[in-house]
């Protein structure tokens, strides 16, 4: 079955101007490291790449088609010449007061993917905005989210990645897991914990929980468990991250 990144496009790959179109080759600028990454992730995984897009009322007065795809074609274009080819490349052009399956979140222009052999809880989406991560949790996929100045990111993600950078070495980084589990009386618990694809904010919210378990009433056995066992997690995770950087520092000693 094959995996798929479904990718944004504006804020995600391309800089998103302030009037939310790219409609001029002034306004198209690469995100840092998209080409340099993408292009390792295409070259290096066994993802297949596709974009999705909402372009409210293109083809309108207002969003001209003459306007919006030479600009479209060259990236397209540009991002082919350096081994980056989209399998799919979907543009919604509905305004979002329509409510179109078609539009992000919806999944209308993506059912192939649905009905199709592909490993959707395996592919990720990458985006910018709440959209995008709407539409991993209908895909039954996970999200990426790339950091954007305007938006806040959402709890419900794999990653929040600072740079394309960080999508490349997030997918690459072999799983590591640590779980812990603890049964009593009264309660049986387990958790488990992704230390390859886990952020520092994540472990700093686990953490932040941790700290509120001495609210939590004595006779609150279960959630007093739980609580515990987040701190134990924690602790793991900081003691690997701890001898990661000794190593790195041990290996750059002996080069």
């Amino acid at each position: 079955m094959k995996k798929v990144l479904f990718i944004d496009r504006d804020g995600t790959l391309i800089a998103e101007p302030d009037d939310f179109q790219v409609d001029s080759f002034g306004k198209l600028k690469l995100l840092p490291g998209v080409v340099t990454y993408l292009g390792r992730i295409a070259a290096e995984t066994d993802y297949e790449l596709v974009m999705i897009s909402n372009q409210d009322g293109l083809g309108t007065e207002a969003h001209p088609e003459e306007n919006f795809y030479p600009v479209h074609d060259f990236l397209i274009e540009l991002l082919a010449n350096e081994g980056i080819n989209f399998a799919g490349v979907f543009i919604d052009r509905s305004f979002e007061h329509e409510n179109k399956p078609t539009r992000k979140p919806g999944t209308g222009l993506l059912e192939k993917y649905l009905i199709g052999d592909y490993d959707l809880a395996n592919s990720f989406v990458i985006g910018d905005r709440e959209t995008d991560v709407q539409l991993a949790r209908n895909l039954r996929a996970k999200a990426i989210f790339i950091k954007n100045p305007v938006f806040d990111p959402p709890r419900d993600i794999a990653v929040t990645a600072e740079n394309w950078q960080a999508v490349y070495e997030f997918l690459k980084l072999p799983p590591r897991k640590v779980s812990h589990r603890r049964t009593t009386k009264e309660t049986d618990i387990s958790i488990e914990q992704n230390l390859a694809r886990v952020s520092w904010q994540k472990s700093r919210h686990y953490g932040e929980q941790c700290r509120l378990a001495g609210a939590v009433r004595s006779d609150d056995a279960e959630q007093r468990t739980l609580f515990q066992l987040q701190r134990h997690v924690v602790e793991r995770l900081e003691t690997t991250e701890r001898l990661a950087d000794m190593t790195n520092c041990q290996a750059h000693r002996l080069v």
